[in-house]
Parts: structure tokens; sequence; C-alpha cells
């Protein structure tokens, strides 16, 4: 990407200037790109390791939860086959705040990438964490790894998959302790379609 305009004639300088936060992906879904609202929004929520100089090469799918890797491949090659922009709404809270967004994909004409826009919708708190300590061993599995959904932040319980529970303690924290799932509930409301299709396979 250079200093001037991105293929679709967006200036470089108005997306280090929006608030929304946004990331260019080559064809091939490596991020190329982060604005400064990306950085923000990763030191505000204890996500050093997702600055941009640390994901700048990687590929999102490695990032995204493997229930929701064949849904995010075909979002964009929809976005590529259609040449029209996708969009859908999210959760992606902290224990303390609420917040859904709503994620636009543009596709990229000269450079077959993609502009990705992540824009708040609702922010609010929340009143409903708990100083009760979980007991780690119903949730971490062998290796110490705790899975939580990537919409609601339930805790997958280890010994009982079925069961996801919500565990206030368990929603800050970082990288390296928790991996992001999806909970039965959330997988068939928010993607029927890869759900049924996960179903049949």
């Amino acid at each position: 990407m250079t200093d001037g305009s991105l293929p679709l004639g967006v200036p470089r300088s108005v997306l280090e200037r929006s608030q929304a936060v946004i990331c260019v992906l080559d064809p091939e879904l490596r991020i190329t790109y982060c604005n400064p609202a990306w950085d923000a929004f990763a030191r505000k929520n204890g996500g050093s390791g997702a600055l941009a100089q640390g994901v700048i090469g990687s590929r999102l799918l490695e990032a995204v939860a493997d229930p929701l890797r064949n849904f995010y491949q075909e979002f964009f090659a929809r976005a590529r086959a259609t040449g029209q922009v996708q969009e859908f709404d999210y959760e992606c809270s902290s224990a303390e705040v609420y917040r859904s967004f709503h994620m636009q994909v543009l596709p990229l004409k000269q450079e077959r990438g993609y502009l990705v826009v992540h824009s708040l919708r609702v922010e609010k708190p929340l009143d409903f964490r708990s100083a009760h300590v979980p007991d780690d061993r119903r949730y971490a599995g062998p290796d110490g790894i705790i899975v939580m959904c990537c919409h609601c932040r339930r805790t997958r319980r280890a010994q009982d998959p079925e069961v996801w529970d919500w565990v206030p303690a368990y929603v800050g924290l970082q990288q390296g302790k928790v991996s992001h799932g999806l909970c039965p509930v959330c997988y068939a409301y928010f993607y029927p379609a890869a759900f049924e299709k996960a179903k049949l396979g």
C-alpha cells in the first residue's frame, strides 16, 4: 500500500484519521495495513500482541476461531465474486463493557485485496462482574487453555464441552491463556448457513 490513495480512491489520510478500526488485507487475507484506531483499540483492551507491528504480514484467518474460518472464507469470497460490500454485526465485549460492531468488507479492485472496517454500534457498561473465583479444573483443558465463545464470551467446560457457562473472571484473560471457539447457540444464531452446513458435513 502506498502513501497515496487506495485502489478504491480512499486517501490513506482518511484511514489514519478514522475512529473506526480498519485494516487492509491482500488477496490471501494477509494483513498489510492497520490504522491508528486498530492499535488504540488493542491497547485499550490489553491486546498488546494484536498491535499493528505484530500482525502485519499475518493471515487474518489464523486469528479466527475454528468454527468461523469457513464462514469468513466464504464471506470474503462473496465480496470478491460480487464486487460488492459485504457486512454483518458481531459482539466484542469485555468484562466491563458490552460492545457491538458493524463489519464491512470492501473489495479492492486493482490489488484484489480488501478494506475491512469495524465500526462501533453500541457500547455500554456491564454490571455483572463477580468476585467469585472459578475452579480452573472445570474449564481448562490438559494444556491449561480455556475455550471461550468469541461472541457471547461464555466459557466451555473441559469435561462437558456441550455446556458453556458465563464466567466473568475469564473474560479479561490475556492471549495465551484463552482460545476462542463458538458456542452452539451463537453458531446457530449468527451463522445459520454455516451451522447447517457443519451439521450435514
